[in-house]
């Protein structure tokens, strides 16, 4: 083999070594590209479940605020008063009177099951979202974790 010979065979191979190298990189960006798109749909999950939590948490604190201050300043004053006095309230007045509070503690209750039901089913909603979005976080450390590897 002539000294032209080898020295073609290196420049041939240095050659092929230049575009396996262009082609991995080629690779590389693509693939670092890939990710970031991924990345950029994962962060936006993780903004509109965070929101879908916000909205959740807040509206269950208010459920349950109004809940109570409607025990405290309705249900308490109201159930608790006394029905039976002299004079004008005795007979059919006191009567109705009793009839009438026992359909508001009847109708109370019917709405403090529905509050119940209700404050419950945020609460579910607040659970599925927080485990969508730990694993939203999931997926976004370990896209960040491949950008890092690729030198991104």
């Amino acid at each position: 083999m002539s000294q032209a010979d080898i020295e073609a065979a290196r420049a041939e191979a240095a050659e092929r070594a230049r575009r396996e190298a262009e082609e991995a990189e080629r690779r590389r960006q693509a693939r670092i590209r890939e990710l970031r798109s991924q990345l950029s749909g994962v962060e936006s999950r993780i903004s509109h479940f965070e929101g879908v939590l916000k909205h959740l948490t807040d509206a269950r604190t208010s459920m349950n605020n109004l809940k109570n201050r409607l025990n405290a300043d309705v249900d308490t004053p109201v159930i608790s008063y006394d029905l039976h006095g002299a004079s004008d309230w005795e007979g059919t007045n006191a009567l109705n009177g009793v009839v009438a509070l026992a359909n508001i503690k009847n109708s109370r209750s019917a709405y403090d099951s529905d509050v119940d039901k209700l404050i419950s089913d945020i609460g579910r909603g607040v659970d599925k979202a927080n485990s969508i979005l730990q694993d939203l976080y999931r997926q976004r450390n370990n896209i960040l974790s491949e950008l890092r590897s690729l030198g991104a």
